[in-house]
């Protein structure tokens, strides 16, 4: 039996892992000395009541704190790029999104842990341009704020495209332009609350999402037919890619996941994005195989709509009315990350961040620009491939200062993150050329 203070010893067969946990019941001030005491015995010890019921506080806490680092991520990933994913897989062809949905979670999965480590361990707030310029200089500051602006005005677009998509299925009052129209408008005075809890918000309103993808699996089970998982277009092979990684970003809630976290370890922000990406991976394949397994190459775009004559309207109106609430929350979550790089690195007036962040989009959308899975495809592959590549120099950079902080499997000395590098620039590149007409 070791005694470390006068109410506090362990026992012999105590794991290392348990007594820095019961450690952290000390104050926050002595906690770095508590580690280091821990980890220097190997013979036991015992503890207090007093400390016992303190042990139970923070493991209370902690789940606290990763039910919110959860809801924060899972919020604001599962959102609008779901609805894009089935009439991605059904045109270029099953074993294309077969591919091209591993290669985007891997990638997200990665560029998310990078960019955690790089946020965890910065005390002053920043969101994704203040660390661009922290690690990389005023110019890729100045490439990461455009990709901000196009990456976050294409998303607010996408969102206000589909939000007037599904509201025009609940009240056909009005057509999916003028709904698209009141989306922007409605969104738009909600992004001046206060968003603190917007992981909590988006955590519960994502659960009708999760339980509407689970129902409408068991009832589309009946009618999947394998003859529908075709091969698709050979002209559509690389549609998944740029949907796939959209749907799988989760870069705008990576600084606010870290700084819910920052109380735990990198270890455990680390659990909480790959809990979040195994969640949303999950419910995307079963919403997949239940649409594109009904519908097929008549899949829609906004998937739901193909769906009303094989499930009925009624079902189809649920869904929309749970996918618009999907679609308004994320764009929540993502106009508050975009009011806090104006207002936080760039030091804007609360009320300019706040205009600067709603009034684009509806601009864009007035001059025409509303095709959902063009939108999608070019943030997707263009817009966060740039970010990834600027994630990757800067998590190369913060290694070579922190190298304590870095993961040995998400190091950027190690190979595979070379592949990350060129599978990304291979796809903005690919996008660009489609663009442009030579693919």
């Amino acid at each position: 039996m070791v005694l470390l203070s006068e109410n506090f010893c362990f026992h012999k067969d105590t794991e290392p892992s348990q007594r820095l946990f019961f450690l952290s019941a000390f104050s926050e001030a002595t906690f770095a000395k508590a580690a280091t005491i821990s980890r220097s015995y190997t013979h036991g010890g015992c503890m207090n009541s007093k400390r016992l019921a303190q042990s139970g506080t923070i493991k209370n806490m902690k789940f606290s704190l990763y039910s919110k680092g959860i809801g924060m991520m899972v919020g604001l990933i599962l959102g609008a790029g779901i609805f894009a994913m089935p009439a991605a897989v059904a045109r270029a062809g099953v074993w294309w999104g077969v591919g091209h949905f591993v290669i985007a979670f891997i990638l997200m999965f990665v560029l998310q842990i990078w960019l955690a480590e790089i946020a965890f361990s910065t005390e002053a707030p920043k969101r994704f341009t203040g660390f661009a310029r922290a690690w990389l200089g005023k110019g890729a500051e100045r490439i990461a704020f455009l990709s901000v602006l196009v990456g976050y005005y294409g998303g607010f677009l996408a969102y206000g495209v589909l939000g007037g998509i599904f509201l025009s299925t609940l009240f056909p009052v009005f057509s999916v332009v003028e709904w698209s129209f009141l989306f922007f408008a409605v969104a738009g005075v909600l992004t001046l609350v206060n968003f603190r809890s917007i992981g909590a918000i988006n955590f519960y309103l994502t659960i009708p999402l999760v339980l509407f993808i689970v129902i409408l699996a068991w009832m589309a089970l009946p009618e999947v037919s394998l003859h529908n998982f075709s091969s698709g277009s050979p002209a559509l092979w690389f549609l998944p890619y740029g949907i796939f990684i959209f749907a799988f970003s989760g870069i705008a809630a990576v600084p606010e996941t870290a700084d819910i976290l920052r109380r735990l370890s990198m270890r455990d922000v680390r659990n909480v994005i790959g809990i979040s990406m195994g969640i949303v991976a999950l419910f995307y394949l079963l919403f997949v195989y239940a649409v594109t397994g009904v519908t097929g190459i008549g899949t829609t775009d906004d998937a739901l709509t193909g769906l009303a004559s094989v499930l009925g309207n009624d079902v189809i109106a649920i869904g929309a009315l749970i996918g618009f609430l999907a679609v308004i929350t994320s764009y929540l979550a993502l106009a508050a990350d975009m009011k806090n790089i104006f207002n936080l690195d760039y030091k804007i007036p609360q009320t300019a961040s706040w205009a600067y962040t709603v009034l684009p989009a509806p601009i864009l959308f007035f001059l025409g620009i509303s095709g959902f899975l063009d939108i999608l495809s070019f943030v997707g592959s263009v817009v966060f491939g740039i970010s990834g590549v600027l994630i990757f120099l800067m998590a190369r950079n913060f290694h070579k200062a922190h190298p304590e902080h870095s993961h040995r499997f998400f190091s950027t000395k190690n190979p595979l993150s070379l592949l990350v590098l060129l599978f990304l620039i291979a796809g903005v590149l690919l996008e660009l050329l489609q663009i442009g007409g030579v693919l």
